[in-house]
């Protein structure tokens, strides 16, 4: 009780001495809340998306595409069929090739034989088990020949499947059907969108204070994405004196960015929670 009466008492001198106070100062006294809010401070970087796993796929020869499968953004599963290739040649050189693959598989039947020959001598005692590592060494190498000539053989007639290499999304699928395609040519690429990497450039000190695990926000565009450093290179480049940082991105929607995508990235170096926030006026 005494408590309140005290309160109301300083409350009534209050208001009958803020007219002296403020004929005194000049000034008319406010008063504002005081409140508490989280706080960050970050430092702002530029660059470009990475995929953190891709698979090329470049041909291993000319030829000329026959049939695709996927298209681009396609998800795909290791060994899922991408693409028929099928080689381009003339007649002369399609006999050649045919011959070529008669003599490898005579080659490996005679091979074949001949180890089976051995290996039974073996078991008898009639002949060394050095001499039946040889027979053997020489059928494995007549297997593979025989393999190569085989698909060759294959690439020219009726083409080959190029399937793909891991799971992921398909991306520079560079071919339709009829396309040439030289030796080297890049056919397609399989890249986890779901996992990204942007890296971007901080000047050195502005980065300072940075450290993997730091928070991070992705914009492109008109969309943010959160992200987490994962490496904060210590090498300066002394023409623009600007560091390297990577910020980790695991999209819940794969697509919403790709790799190449130019991004800019905020990067929380100081965190302070539950600070008081004074009002400006």
């Amino acid at each position: 009780m005494r408590s309140w009466s005290r309160l109301i008492f300083f409350l009534l001198v209050f208001c009958l001495i803020r007219p002296e106070i403020e004929a005194f100062t000049g000034e008319l006294i406010q008063t504002a809340r005081v409140t508490r809010r989280d706080f960050s401070k970050s430092v702002t970087g530029y660059g470009h998306l990475k995929s953190l796993q891709r698979y090329d796929s470049p041909a291993s020869t000319g030829g000329i595409i026959k049939k695709v499968w996927a298209k681009n953004g396609d998800k795909v599963a290791r060994g899922e069929k991408i693409l028929r290739l099928q080689g381009k040649t003339s007649f002369p050189e399609m006999s050649s090739l045919q011959s070529q693959l008669k003599r490898a598989e005579i080659a490996l039947d005679r091979r074949k034989r001949e180890y089976e020959r051995i290996n039974r001598m073996e078991a008898a005692g009639a002949a060394y088990e050095k001499e039946n590592e040889q027979a053997f060494a020489a059928y494995q190498a007549a297997l593979a020949d025989a393999r190569a000539a085989r698909r060759t053989s294959d690439y020219y007639t009726g083409g080959v499947i190029i399937t793909s290499p891991g799971d992921g999304y398909v991306v520079s699928l560079s071919g339709s059907p009829g396309n040439l395609i030289g030796a080297g040519d890049l056919l397609f690429s399989i890249v986890d969108l779901r996992n990204l990497m942007a890296e971007v450039e901080i000047f050195s000190g502005k980065g300072a204070s940075m450290k993997p695990g730091d928070e991070a926000t992705i914009s492109a565009g008109q969309g943010r994405f959160p992200g987490k450093v994962a490496f904060v290179s210590p090498r300066v480049d002394p023409a623009t004196g600007k560091i390297k940082v990577g910020v980790r991105i695991k999209l819940k929607k794969p697509g919403s960015l790709l790799p190449g995508d130019f991004i800019k990235a905020d990067i929380i170096t100081e965190k302070h929670l539950s600070s008081l926030a004074l009002p400006l006026r």
